[in-house]
């Protein structure tokens, strides 16, 4: 049985691109965030990454969250999502230097998840956009080089192009981090990709954001945050008539942990989604505890 904790906060949501739901007249009902408690039976699938010794090394830092009830089946919502999760990666992750953000389609991963790092041939998977064939990460690193350098070839001014600015994003070229379900199948392979079978469609109902750095586990933390505050805005979450509340977006508490299973960190925790200062909008945040 789940204990019930709320948080009533007046909160202020920047407007993107005037994508702001139009309320009815007089309308002034509060949004909701819902957080579920981390499970310890029954469907556990993504709740738990655990981080392996050799991606320390390379890009250590990495967090997650489950959120559960999306509305992408609504006509443009899909869109708007993607482009969202763009913006994200350009503005609050400085074009993926400070961090970078994926999403996955939950229902189409297995258990929990490792992070890992190994040698480019050992690490086969279902390039986005490439499927459905398997290839080796060296393959398709050596594909996503020969293309960034004929793009660069062909620009007048002879600039980087943006696969040429990607492809300097792998910190170390003898082993490459990658996210990974318990049946081995690769989700991402970090800062190049993420994997084909998980990407999001109109019939989506749940997903796994994940956010990766080199640099600080505060840069995923600030995107995600950032990313969830507003998926809010937007109105991607529940939204039921007879509802007291506008949109609801129900989050999966997720956690990170080493080898020996002790915790690292966890999302989101208590001092997560204070958007108080910044917000002035009715928000309620209901814990599940």
């Amino acid at each position: 049985i789940y204990r019930r904790s709320f948080i009533t906060c007046r909160v202020t949501l920047t407007k993107i691109k005037n994508d702001q739901p139009v309320e009815e007249e007089g309308e002034q009902r509060p949004d909701q965030i819902e957080v579920l408690p981390f499970c310890q039976s029954g469907d556990i699938t993504g709740q738990e990454i655990r981080v392996t010794r050799q991606v320390i090394k390379l890009r250590r830092y990495i967090l997650s969250c489950i959120v559960k009830y999306i509305d992408f089946a609504t006509n443009g919502n899909l869109k708007k999502y993607t482009d969202l999760q763009s913006e994200v990666n350009e503005r609050i992750c400085k074009q993926q230097v400070l961090a970078k953000i994926s999403t996955h389609d939950l229902s189409f991963i297995s258990g929990n998840l490792v992070y890992d790092a190994r040698q480019p041939e050992e690490i086969g998977l279902v390039p986005l956009g490439e499927g459905p064939k398997i290839v080796p990460a060296r393959n398709f690193y050596n594909d996503l080089c020969e293309k960034a350098e004929r793009e660069r070839r062909s620009n007048r001014k002879n600039k980087s192009s943006n696969r040429h600015l990607t492809l300097t994003l792998i910190p170390d070229q003898q082993k490459f981090p990658y996210l990974c379900d318990q049946n081995h199948r690769v989700i991402s392979l970090q800062s190049l990709t993420d994997g084909e079978p998980y990407k999001l469609t109109p019939s989506t109902e749940s997903i796994l954001i994940q956010a990766t750095s080199e640099y600080s586990i505060e840069y995923c933390r600030c995107a995600i945050d950032f990313l969830i505050q507003k998926m809010l805005q937007i109105g991607l979450g529940k939204k039921l008539h007879d509802s007291k509340f506008r949109h609801t977006l129900t989050l999966q508490r997720t956690k990170v942990v080493n080898e020996k299973g002790e915790l690292i960190t966890m999302f989101p925790s208590r001092i997560d989604l204070d958007w108080r200062e910044t917000c002035r909008e009715i928000l309620v945040i209901e814990r599940l505890t």
